[in-house]
């Protein structure tokens, strides 16, 4: 696949010529041995030509783009959100995508396009330079940032094919563009030293890039549960399902979902935990509906052999609640439903339980995600302790619960950590479970 490169025009100050730099690049195969791989210690890895797998892997990678900043300011008399990416990367300029962008998501958040400030994360060619593909932080001011991929054709609308609430601690920004084939586009957050990608569960890893912070790749021909992207960062790997809308878990909702519905990125891999097709077929029969939708927040596994899905589900009409869904091999699957989600929820909850060989339930709670930490107390009278999370949970944490706790609750810190800020929440988890009546 061509190699893209974003040149600026000495010419005309903010002009931009996108071309194809024409060279080819190889996947390399991933170390074995481990989820984690050591950061790239001597560089970029030459490329050696190679052809796409039998399984469809795709077989190139693209350079990244590289831009003299036009500007690190986000705008005239402008405030930076509170949850915005900290790249330094340049401002949006005017012309090309970047002005069809504006115009497109000014629509679809009822502003005026004057209003739209934003920073261009990446500009580029994909599809055999037949397709313009941008990736930006837009907001209004006093408003909140959000991530958004988009592609465009010259003479033709933008069209925004992720367009999800930023968050600070967000390491990358991805999505599938498409015009004769699907292309996959990465930005990521400064540090990044390797790219890797895998077409599902069963696939190996494969070396997409190093040392770039930008890239546009040819996605797998048929992909299966469990795609996703592993990107090492600071010498740490966090492993993320690649961001595809939201049929099937990604953070931004359907144009038919209610408003309720939660606008966080989906975390997890989605082929560690049951299907999104399968959650929503279970819905729509305890809802006596022949279909009803889910979103996707955490989907995961345990060791003992539980795979579950934490998200919101709905059917037209109707409001969205919170649901977990469970599998075990030689049991039954179990829907949870929860009441209806509220509006700006700050979390959301769920209870494992009947894990095999422990004495514990095990609570997951999915923060909002500017949280910076989640704390937890057995009882009213037991002091504060952090949950515990890892880097693959992406903020989600893990609690082994007691069978039968006393009055224990959960406290979210945002910002710099302080329990005495204004945006602390503490909550009691019965009340994250299910906060009023309709449970199950």
């Amino acid at each position: 696949m061509k190699c893209i490169r974003l040149v600026l025009s000495a010419a005309a100050a903010g002009a931009v010529l996108l071309t194809g730099c024409g060279q080819e690049a190889a996947l390399q195969p991933a170390a074995t041995g481990g989820s984690s791989p050591a950061p790239d210690a001597g560089g970029t890895q030459s490329p050696a030509a190679s052809a796409p797998g039998a399984d469809g892997t795709p077989s190139g990678s693209a350079s990244p783009t590289t831009a003299t900043p036009r500007s690190t300011a986000p705008g005239k008399g402008s405030t930076r959100p509170a949850n915005a990416l900290d790249w330094g990367r340049p401002a949006m300029s005017g012309e090309d995508l970047d002005k069809g962008v504006r115009f497109a998501w000014a629509a679809a958040h009822k502003v005026a396009p004057a209003q739209v400030v934003g920073e261009q994360l990446y500009v580029g060619l994909a599809d055999s330079g037949q397709l313009l593909v941008g990736v930006y932080q837009l907001w209004v001011p006093g408003g909140r940032a959000y991530v958004v991929v988009a592609q465009g054709e010259p003479r033709s609308e933008a069209v925004l094919v992720r367009d999800s609430v930023a968050s600070r601690n967000l390491g990358h920004v991805d999505g599938v563009v498409s015009r004769t084939s699907p292309h996959v586009v990465v930005a990521a957050a400064p540090g990044t030293s390797r790219v890797e990608y895998r077409a599902g569960a069963a696939a190996a890893w494969k070396v997409i890039d190093q040392d770039s912070l930008t890239l546009v790749f040819a996605r797998a021909a048929s992909p299966q549960a469990g795609e996703a992207l592993r990107i090492t960062r600071n010498g740490r790997a966090t492993v993320s399902a690649l961001w595809t809308g939201p049929a099937d878990g990604g953070s931004r909702p359907q144009a038919a979902a209610p408003g309720n519905v939660l606008d966080w990125p989906a975390r997890g891999t989605a082929g560690s935990g049951p299907s999104v097709d399968a959650v929503a077929a279970a819905y729509a029969k305890e809802m006596r509906v022949p279909k009803a939708y889910v979103r996707r927040l955490f989907s995961g596994d345990t060791d003992g052999g539980q795979r579950f899905l934490i998200g919101q589900a709905w059917i037209p009409g109707k409001p969205a609640r919170t649901v977990g869904y469970v599998e075990a091999a030689g049991r039954e699957s179990v829907l949870h439903i929860q009441p209806e989600t509220r509006r700006g929820a700050r979390l959301v909850a769920f209870l494992l339980t009947e894990q095999p060989g422990t004495t514990t339930d095990l609570l997951v709670v999915v923060p909002e995600p500017r949280t910076t930490q989640v704390d937890y107390r057995p009882s009213a009278s037991a002091p504060w302790r952090a949950a515990s999370t890892f880097a693959t949970l992406d903020g989600v944490v893990l609690v082994d619960r007691a069978k039968n706790p006393g009055e224990d609750a959960l406290r979210l810190l945002t910002g710099n950590g302080d329990p005495a800020a204004p945006s602390t929440l503490v909550v009691r988890v019965s009340e994250a479970l299910c906060d009023g009546p309709g449970c199950s």
